[in-house]
């Protein structure tokens, strides 16, 4: 499970946001699994979620993550990106990641 900590998080830019570093993530080929330290809670993810992540983990924006995703599965760019942002409100309401 790679962990995320200050030394080794990704450097935010203007766009994105990073992942918290008191969350530890790991991703399988179906899915992952994402630990909070803080509250010891975790859950485990579907596979676009655990995707987004994973391209969030190397300090991809919102932008460039539509994109990705949009190319993979052949979706309007637009369509992506509003779900992208949804889904980042999400976690950010879940202090899951910092910025955005």
């Amino acid at each position: 499970m790679k962990k995320t900590t200050e030394k080794n998080a990704p450097l935010q830019n203007s766009e994105g946001p990073v992942l918290a570093a008191h969350i530890l993530f790991a991703s399988f080929g179906n899915g992952g699994v994402v630990f909070n330290v803080k509250t010891r809670e975790s859950n485990h993810l579907n596979a676009s979620a655990a995707s987004i992540i994973s391209l969030l983990q190397n300090s991809h924006t919102v932008k460039e993550i539509a994109a990705v995703l949009s190319k993979a599965n052949r979706i309007r760019e637009g369509e992506i990106k509003t779900d992208v942002k949804d889904f980042f409100e999400d976690l950010t309401r879940r202090g899951w990641i910092d910025g955005g």
